[in-house]
This record gives structure tokens, C-alpha cells and sequence, in this order.
């Protein structure tokens, strides 16, 4: 659905950024996204194919070995123990299979010089709370959270209790972090602590790729007088928010524009509004004024052709064209069946991406496009005005039924009847002299 917002001789467009790339591609990210989903690719690339194997990376890649052991001899991890046997005098592995506790390793000691390997060991049997929590030793890692109920949701905090069916549609799906090592260089010393603001810094990027995955993308079109002259896209989040950062990217002429935003509800209401901002005046020099809907109000000659259906086609009535001044023509205009409003002319349109239809010629002013819509309904009338007649013509008079052979002889009579006699030759008498008499 557009948006459009006009302070002439400006009208700014904005509509959803359809295909927006992640943030998490885009953008010069200060933390890392790890993510886990059967379905869908969240977060960072990566080749953990667990989140076990990714804790234990981070771990080893952050937290030293003696830490780790430390950790451990102090019975910190549920899942497994490294003690001390004073018997021998070695340091066991002991972990947890199942419920029960076996021996997994042993080391001589001292341990120094060998807390590498036996830290090696020790993750192999850390289950994912004890590995989280060796993690936070020198990572500053939130928990990320994924909502999956009519679209998708990202969040640092559980959904339970706060959106519906979360007890069947959200989960934990990985975290996001940075180091503390990377966070101070980056940050350096604050009066409020530096792992205070990399929090707030992970929290604000998780945000924004959860405005991403709920489609909140944007971009804009801008035109000046009817011309497009600049557009950007991939502005993430809420749209509120972004005010400042779209205004930005527009000229000074343009400060303000978004105080006069309307959402409307189709392409065809936004050619509308785009058509009006193009009649408002833009050129001026001194004293000379003139605006493009005073340059277009010198005489146009329409000259409009209809075609009926003898059957509408769904919604369509008809086609027409157009020729303008007698050079120019237009073909493929639509005359459309607009219910109780009435038949209606639509012009010339073609699909956008987004599946809507645009016109691709329009008059520019609103004088013209009455002027060429009166016209187009009246040729529409006449031709179906004239295709009436014809067909009543066509129905006129009855058919007249040929004459029977009584009929004829009886006309023959008639005719016989009223004709005048004439009389026969009368016979002369038989001479005297004829041997005969």
C-alpha cells in the first residue's frame, strides 16, 4: 500500500522495500548473529551444525584453558568434574552419562602445562549452560528469541507471556554477541560502563533485524513536478522513526514534506495524486510565471472511437481510442463497468512488481482527463446508441410470407375478372351456289 506525502512542486512516494537485503548483509554489524533453525536462514552465516559446537569455538577461541579447569575443579558445570585423587595423586575426568558418573581421563599432575589438553577434554563433555556461562567470561552474549506466528519476530527477551500461542510458537534460536576485547577497542572507557552500551548496541541491532524480518522496509521515489528525480531504498524499521533519516536523503525544498503523509490504496489513487502535484506551478524566472497546467490549456482536438462488447468481458464494457490534434493516437483504452457509479474510462495500463497496475499514459492535468473522459464516454454512448438502432432496424418490419398456389390462382381470377370482354367473329352464311348446300 503507498504512502505519499506533497509539498509542491514535490511529491514523495514511499512505498515497502519488497526486496530488501538483511542488515545483517548490509550493514557494518558491531555483534554476531548466531542462529539455529530447521526452516529458515537467520542471523550470520556460519557452519556450526550445533549450538554446542559454536559455544565451544567461542569458548576455546576467548576464554583461556586454566579458566576453564578453574571453572570446572570448582564444581560450576552440572555435566562434568575434574577432582584431585589423593590416592595416586592424579586428576580424573569424571562425567555425566545419563544420570549416572564415569571416569572419562585422568592427568598426572601438576595440571600446568597441560590445560590445554585437558580443557580440551573437559568441553568435549560441557553441556550448553555450562558452555554459555564460560562464554560470558569475555563475551558480552544475549540470548535471541524467535517468534514464528503469522510471520516472523526476533527479540533478546522470551516471548512467553507476551504474544499469543508463544508457548507453541516461540523458542530460543541462538544469540548474538561481541567480545569484550572488541567491545572496549571499539568503545573505549564510558562513565557508564562500556558492556552497558554493547549491550544496548546488540539489543538495537537485534531490533532492526527483527523490523527486517517483519517486512518493515522501505524505500522512497521522489518527483518534482511530475518527473521522478531521486529514489533510495533499504531504510529498516519503524516508519515514524525513519522520518529523520529519509528526509536526509531529500533536498532542501523537500524539509517538512513528511507533516503531509496519506496512506492510500492503490497505484491507481497514487497517478491521482501525482497528476495533481504535476499542475501545481514549477518554473519561475523574474517576473515571468507559467506552470505546466497553463501550458497545456491551449486548444486540444479529441477526436474518440468506441467499440462495445456485445457482451461484457467481466468488467470491461468496451475499448476506445483516442487521437490528439490529429497526430496522435492512442489505442487500448478501457471503458470499465464501475457498478452504481457508473461506466468509467481507464487508460492504458501495464503490471508493476508488486502486481499492481499502472497507467503508462494519462492526461497530466485534471481539465484534460475530463475533458478526454467526456469525450470517450460520449463516442462509448453513441456507438452503443447506434448499435441499438441498428439492431432494432434489423427487427423492424415482419417478414413477408410468400403466396400459396391457391392464393396465386385465386389472384389470377381477380385479375381475369376485371380484364373487358371481347367479342367472337360471327359465322357468315352458306352462297347458293355452293355444291355442298
Amino acid at each position: 500500500m503507498p504512502a505519499v506525502a506533497v509539498k509542491p512542486p514535490f511529491a514523495l512516494v514511499l512505498r515497502e522495500d519488497e526486496e530488501a537485503e538483511s542488515p545483517r548483509i548490509s550493514n557494518d554489524c558491531f555483534g554476531k548473529m548466531v542462529c539455529f533453525h530447521d526452516r529458515y536462514n537467520l542471523g550470520d552465516k556460519h557452519d556450526y551444525s550445533a549450538p554446542e559446537d559454536f559455544l565451544r569455538d567461542l569458548v576455546r577461541e576467548t576464554v583461556s584453558a586454566k579458566d576453564i579447569c578453574d571453572f570446572t575443579i570448582a564444581e560450576k558445570s552440572p555435566d562434568v568434574e575434574l577432582k584431585y585423587n589423593q590416592l595416586d595423586g592424579d586428576w580424573v575426568v569424571i562425567a555425566r552419562y545419563h544420570k549416572e558418573w564415569e571416569e572419562a581421563a585422568s592427568f598426572k599432575n601438576p595440571l600446568t602445562g597441560q590445560e590445554e589438553t585437558v580443557s580440551d577434554v573437559l568441553l568435549e563433555y560441557m553441556g550448553t549452560a555450562s558452555l554459555l556461562r564460560l562464554a560470558e567470561y569475555e563475551n558480552v552474549i544475549l540470548p535471541l528469541y524467535l517468534y514464528d506466528h503469522s510471520g516472523l519476530s526476533m527479540s533478546t527477551a522470551s516471548y512467553a507471556g507476551r504474544a499469543q500461542h508463544a508457548e507453541w510458537d516461540s523458542g530460543a534460536v541462538g544469540w548474538i554477541y561481541v567480545t569484550k576485547a572488541d567491545a572496549t577497542a571499539a568503545l573505549g572507557e564510558t562513565d557508564i560502563g562500556v558492556f552497558s552500551i554493547t549491550t544496548e548496541m546488540l539489543e538495537t541491532e537485534v531490533a532492526e533485524y527483527d523490523s527486517y524480518l517483519r517486512g518493515e522496509c522501505y524505500g522512497f521515489e521522489l518527483y518534482e513536478a511530475g518527473e521522478m528525480s531521486n529514489s533510495c531504498w533499504g531504510f529498516i524499521g519503524d516508519l515514524s522513526e525513519l522520518r529523520p533519516d529519509i528526509e536526509s536523503h531529500l533536498p532542501e525544498g523537500c524539509k517538512g514534506i513528511m507533516d503531509n503523509i496519506v496512506y492510500l490504496n492503490s497505484d491507481r489513487e497514487l497517478d491521482g495524486v501525482l497528476m495533481e502535484s504535476a499542475a501545481t506551478p514549477i518554473y519561475m524566472e523574474g517576473d515571468s510565471f507559467m506552470s505546466n497546467q497553463e501550458q497545456s490549456t491551449g486548444a486540444v482536438k479529441l477526436d474518440a472511437r468506441a467499440y462495445p462488447f456485445e457482451e461484457p468481458k467481466g468488467k470491461q464494457l468496451a475499448f476506445a481510442s483516442v487521437t490528439i490534434n490529429g497526430c496522435f493516437a492512442v489505442n487500448g483504452i478501457k471503458i470499465m463497468d464501475g457498478g452504481e457509479k457508473g461506466p468509467f474510462v481507464a487508460m492504458p495500463s501495464t503490471k508493476d512488481k508488486e502486481g499492481n497496475y499502472k497507467d503508462i499514459c494519462f492526461p497530466t492535468t485534471k481539465e484534460l482527463r475530463a475533458e478526454l473522459s467526456a469525450t470517450v464516454m460520449d463516442a462509448y454512448n453513441a456507438a452503443v446508441e447506434k448499435g441499438l438502432a441498428d439492431r432494432a432496424a434489423d427487427r423492424g418490419a415482419p417478414e413477408q410470407e410468400k403466396p400459396s398456389a391457391l392464393g396465386k390462382l385465386g389472384e389470377a381470377k381477380k385479375e381475369a375478372k376485371a380484364q373487358a370482354k371481347v367479342p367472337k367473329p360471327e359465322k357468315s352464311a352458306p352462297k347458293k351456289s355452293d355444291p355442298s348446300i
